[in-house]
């Protein structure tokens, strides 16, 4: 695959560059922002308390980056609320054909279907039926109606919701799934406020409810899916895969569990994506506890991997580097995961997020060592070295995602992994 041209990154940034100083933001939020419009075929939530911008800057990106769209008549956005149905938000209705039984005209899909560039306002305010709805176009990247599919082109969906606010049907955790990464708007600090301040009421130069009559159009939806591939093109080496795999590991359960059954006990190993409500984990138990896997009372799949190897292409390309490094993985890990864990204390943090920006730093000092010696003999043993498994069961004394890889490993001695054999 060739690399990277960075086709209008220049453009690209200087357009978020103007954006950002017009709403005001912390600078970790507009880096990854800046990252998130760049993730292919992503969801990007939006979340924070009322008045801080956030479909400001929806409707700003829109305009900015995807001009055409901005001047069509009917833009692509819907707006949640639980009396809408999925033909209020999805379709447009011909009640005259549904009258004379023409099924081809029936319905037509609204822009929010088929358009490269979707804002869904309030996300967690819709009903059971749009939710449906909404979840197989992202999950399908189409609808159906009576056998017709409509697609959609590639697309970058934004929406927005309130933490503060709560709705009668909660969203269905598979479409939350569906979410690639969660970003917080913060309320601005006293300086912002005070320039927020200023700018209505002082005779300020920018004035707050206009930032969008001041942005200027900079590119068109054709504009960014060339983005979109050339940020595919970024490589990502095998060792950020690896390290990525591990800490997958490193939320599942390493030890066996001794099940009873008639006359005596079977141990086996637990997939937490699998087990049942009522079934608890004896972590204190376990010679891991302590150990971030004991700290997570749920862990949903794997799609949050996908999701953050999105994010590291993006955060590569907007610094103008074609590979991925492992600080852009533990930069996007808290945007793609926070709202995919369930803490089993979250009492003792402010939010999921702040957990995992606040955990991570501390755990990569810790296991760094290991699980850089550990990716060396994965790479070792899925050539044919047997001593690399050995030299790895000993590492995994210390460490419960090498023990859950040396496990795996074993289990598949004849089949070693191939990923690995290619890429190291």
């Amino acid at each position: 695959m060739p690399s990277p041209s960075f086709i209008y990154r220049d453009i690209y940034l200087d357009g978020l560059r103007e954006l950002f100083e017009l709403i005001l933001l912390p600078k970790d939020t507009r880096r990854f922002l800046s990252a998130s419009l760049l993730m292919k075929n992503s969801v990007i939530e939006l979340t924070g308390t009322y008045g801080v911008a956030k479909s400001t800057f929806a409707l700003s990106v829109m305009k900015m980056f995807f001009s055409d769209l901005w001047h069509q008549p009917v833009k692509p956005i819907a707006k949640l609320r639980e009396t809408l149905t999925e033909f209020d938000v999805f379709w447009y209705v011909d009640i005259a054909a549904m009258q004379r039984g023409d099924e081809e005209k029936e319905v037509r899909p609204r822009p929010i279907v088929t358009a490269p560039f979707k804002f869904i306002n309030e996300i967690r305010r819709g009903s059971p039926k749009v939710y449906q709805t909404l979840l197989s176009l992202l999950a399908e990247g189409e609808l159906e109606y009576k056998g017709r599919v409509y697609k959609s082109r590639d697309y970058i969906c934004i929406c927005d919701s309130n933490p503060k606010d709560t709705a009668s049907v909660d969203m269905p955790k598979a479409l939350i799934d569906r979410i690639d990464a969660r970003i917080f708007f913060n309320a601005p600090g006293i300086e912002g406020a005070f320039k927020m301040l200023r700018s209505k009421f002082d005779g300020g130069s920018i004035r707050y409810s206009s930032i969008i009559e001041r942005v200027q159009e900079m590119l068109t939806s054709e504009d960014m899916m060339r983005i979109w591939r050339d940020v595919e093109r970024v490589k990502v080496p095998g060792h950020v895969l690896a390290f990525l795999a591990l800490f997958y590991g490193a939320l599942q359960c390493a030890k066996q569990y001794e099940i009873p059954t008639i006359g005596q006990s079977t141990s086996i190993d637990i997939d937490r994506t699998t087990i049942e409500p009522h079934f608890r984990l004896h972590c204190d138990k376990c010679p891991y506890n302590g150990s971030l896997c004991s700290r997570l009372e749920d862990v949903w799949g794997v799609r949050w991997l996908q999701s953050t190897v999105k994010a590291t292409r993006a955060l590569a390309w907007i610094d103008g580097r074609p590979a991925v490094s492992l600080a852009d993985v533990l930069f996007a890990m808290p945007y793609t995961l926070n709202h995919r864990l369930i803490l089993k204390d979250p009492g003792s943090y402010p939010n999921t997020f702040t957990f995992i920006r606040l955990y991570l730093p501390n755990m990569l000092r810790t296991v760094k060592e290991n699980w850089t010696k550990a990716i060396e003999l994965w790479a070792r043993y899925a050539k044919g070295d047997q001593e690399a498994l050995s030299s790895l069961k000993n590492l995994s004394q210390r460490d419960n995602a090498i023990k859950r890889l040396v496990v795996e490993l074993e289990k598949h001695a004849k089949s070693p992994y191939p990923v690995l054999r290619q890429s190291a």
